[in-house]
């Protein structure tokens, strides 16, 4: 009986043990350990640059880098490091390597040379994709920045460096993608910009041109991207351009805005008041925000995130019209919970829906929907900490 349950728990012990090895094996240590390891093994090393903030950071911890194909890939290959790049000698690492956001993958030689970088969510086969990238420095981002610095600047070579800016860019504070982006644009004919392969890569890019480009020629990118994420697109540029204006308090350059979207979009009501909302946003004038907001959930369909946004926005920044003027943006907020809840009733949401009530001071309302937030949050175990907090504030408020 003794031998066969030590029989047990060593099979359990190599169960688990097999379990660890499928997904990458990230190194322990200091960066400086981790690059004398490499140079010791004489291996290529893959970082991963993550916050405790990042949600897509998280869902790759969850499946990507679990996944047996990324492990076998790189535990092969690499010596795998994971760095908070908020966090202590991640800060610097993220300022020396221009990192502004999350998840970023950088690649270096053992030597310590940069090869390549990458960025955003993504499956396994990806993240493999990234990881023999590095190994051709016809493709790999930094051999391709050393091409481009060196004064190479033919349209094939461009449209690569373009490319991978795409995927390297996004999370770069100096992200050499627009002006390599123009340049390829340059040696492009207008109907040379039209094929696929030319459509294909404007769609990933922004910069102004760019963003012209696109408004100017939908139609174009209708065979290769769906009517909804042409509009998104659309819509996202847009209501950039709206919102900056308002930052700047540039009513010249909403209008310019205005007559864009006028020139280049069918439904413009519906991109007329959702950039709108963008300018008063921008120039926090609250209450005109509000009521654009209403406006715009009106239109069929309006986009939850920018209704929600509006919400948040005038609870944790409402108070800054003084108390009178902040109970009419919080009265015009509350209009726009039934359409939330119509599209997506969850705790989340039914939260923000009691939060609002409890702002403007009707308890017994707000109770009720904190109650059922929290029975939403149950029915999905999930945490009810906050509705918690919320319930404790509002009866603590009726007994005022």
């Amino acid at each position: 009986m003794k031998n066969l349950l030590i029989w047990v728990l060593l099979s359990l012990a190599t169960r688990s043990a097999q379990g660890q090895d499928e997904g990458i094996r990230f190194v322990a240590g200091t960066w400086n350990e981790v690059q004398t390891q490499a140079k010791k093994l004489g291996k290529p090393i893959f970082v991963f640059g993550t916050s405790e903030h990042c949600s897509p950071c998280h869902e790759m911890e969850k499946t990507t880098l679990r996944e047996a194909a990324a492990g076998a890939y790189f535990n092969d290959k690499f010596v795998s490091y994971r760095l908070d790049l908020e966090k202590g000698e991640g800060i610097g690492f993220a300022k020396q390597h221009d990192i502004v956001g999350f998840p970023t993958y950088l690649f270096f030689a053992a030597d310590g040379t940069l090869l390549h970088r990458s960025s955003s969510g993504k499956p396994a086969a990806a993240l493999v994709t990234d990881g023999e990238t590095a190994f051709n420095p016809a493709l790999a981002f930094y051999g391709l920045q050393r091409r481009y610095q060196a004064g190479e600047r033919s349209a094939a070579f461009l449209y690569l460096y373009a490319t991978a800016s795409a995927a390297a860019g996004a999370t770069m504070k100096t992200s050499p993608a627009e002006e390599v982006v123009a340049a390829y644009m340059k040696t492009q004919s207008t109907g040379q910009l039209r094929t696929e392969k030319n459509l294909r890569l404007l769609y990933k890019h922004s910069s102004p041109q760019v963003d012209l480009f696109f408004l100017q020629n939908q139609a174009a990118f209708g065979p290769f991207y769906t009517p909804t994420e042409i509009r998104q697109k659309a819509d996202g540029i847009i209501s950039s351009l709206a919102f900056e204006a308002g930052v700047a308090k540039n009513a010249v350059a909403f209008q310019q805005v205005k007559q864009l979207i006028a020139g280049n979009f069918a439904d413009t009501a519906r991109a007329t008041s959702l950039a709108t909302i963008q300018f008063m946003e921008g120039g926090h004038d609250w209450i005109p925000y509000t009521q654009a907001t209403l406006r715009y959930s009106q239109y069929p369909n309006p986009d939850l995130y920018t209704l929600t946004k509006t919400v948040k926005y005038v609870k944790y920044m409402g108070n800054e019209l003084g108390p009178v003027r902040q109970q009419e943006a919080l009265r015009l907020a509350l209009q726009l919970m039934p359409v939330i809840l119509k599209q997506k009733k969850d705790y989340y949401n039914t939260l923000l829906h009691a939060e609002i009530l409890h702002q403007l001071h009707q308890e017994a309302n707000a109770l009720a929907v904190a109650r059922e937030a929290i029975s939403l949050a149950q029915s999905k175990q999930e945490p009810t900490d906050e509705a918690n907090k919320l319930v404790a504030s509002i009866q603590a408020a009726q007994k005022e």
